[in-house]
């Protein structure tokens, strides 16, 4: 059965308002230090200068400024506060249902892992560094130019899913605006293969990239294909993987094949009764990958 509704438009003021939140912080962080120079030196050259009028013009700018600074960057401030919090709230409402599917699965669950995933023990190894280098490599806008530093992992399950290979799933948060939160299922198909993204087109103001077309309409209709290679991406999207994300769950934004992994992504609060329409969407996709091209790309 073919799902006919698509998950909604996000507004685009909310998300214009998001993405402008590094340039809007770096602005007061800017304003506050230059303006705190320029009362520095007003008063330490004070008795220097020549002019006093030119003294009191400085320090009436540098007062301008952090007025402008409290005006805006304290709503600013508290409005990014209650969102934070709100993400907080909701993160914990959900851990509950979080934990018992994993261990309905058999999936080992830890409530935070902060940074890059550099413990051996974990079967994470590459993978944040494989979601940088494929969102580089296609120009996407979620891990591009991003620093693994300024990452969290919340609400970490690791597993192994029989037959297919190690999952992973985690809400990973210091993402770029507008995206900023968002709960991926990562497999580990140890397929080697070039960067590919298949995107909602519903949700094309987060990763901003032309795509590609192919003969399904209903494909077409949601689902747009990122690759640098069209050859390549035709051979990838065949009629069956076509098919399978036609019926896919409307609650599924991009799904990514970044070297070894297959990842989908979907928003941070989606339920953990969804999540196994992720895993057998990523399991089936890994299945369907060409021979030819696992060959090719050997």
């Amino acid at each position: 059965m073919i799902h006919a509704d698509v998950p909604t438009r996000r507004n685009s003021l909310s998300v214009a308002i998001r993405r402008s939140e590094r340039t809007i912080t770096k602005v007061l962080a800017t304003t506050t230090t230059g303006s705190l120079m320029m009362l520095v030196a007003a008063f330490g050259l004070s008795d220097h200068l020549a002019m006093p009028h030119v003294g009191n013009a400085i320090v009436w700018l540098a007062v301008a400024g952090l007025v402008g600074v409290i005006v805006f960057g304290v709503p600013f401030l508290v409005a990014k506060g209650v969102r934070t919090a709100s993400f907080a709230a909701a993160a914990a409402r959900s851990r509950p249902e979080l934990q018992l599917w994993a261990s309905a699965q058999g999936f080992r669950f830890l409530p935070k892992v902060d940074g890059i995933f550099g413990d051996d023990t974990l079967p994470v190894n590459g993978l944040l560094a494989a979601l940088i280098a494929h969102d580089a490599e296609l120009g996407l806008e979620l891990w591009r130019d991003s620093s693994p530093h300024g990452k969290r992992f919340d609400d970490v399950v690791l597993g192994r899913l029989e037959g297919a290979g190690d999952v992973v799933v985690a809400t990973a948060s210091g993402l770029p605006a507008p995206v900023l939160r968002s709960r991926f299922v990562a497999l580990r198909s140890g397929h080697r293969l070039p960067a590919l993204s298949v995107t909602d087109r519903h949700n094309d103001e987060l990763w901003v990239r032309p795509g590609q077309q192919f003969e399904s309409v209903h494909f077409n209709e949601r689902w747009r294909v990122i690759a640098k290679d069209p050859r390549y991406a035709s051979q990838m999207v065949h009629a069956s993987l076509m098919e399978l994300f036609v019926q896919s769950s409307p609650d599924i934004h991009r799904v990514d094949f970044a070297d070894g992994w297959v990842i989908s992504w979907a928003d941070a609060d989606v339920s953990a009764a969804e999540l196994n329409g992720h895993l057998q969407l990523l399991s089936t996709a890994a299945a369907q990958v060409p021979r030819f091209v696992l060959r090719d790309n050997a």
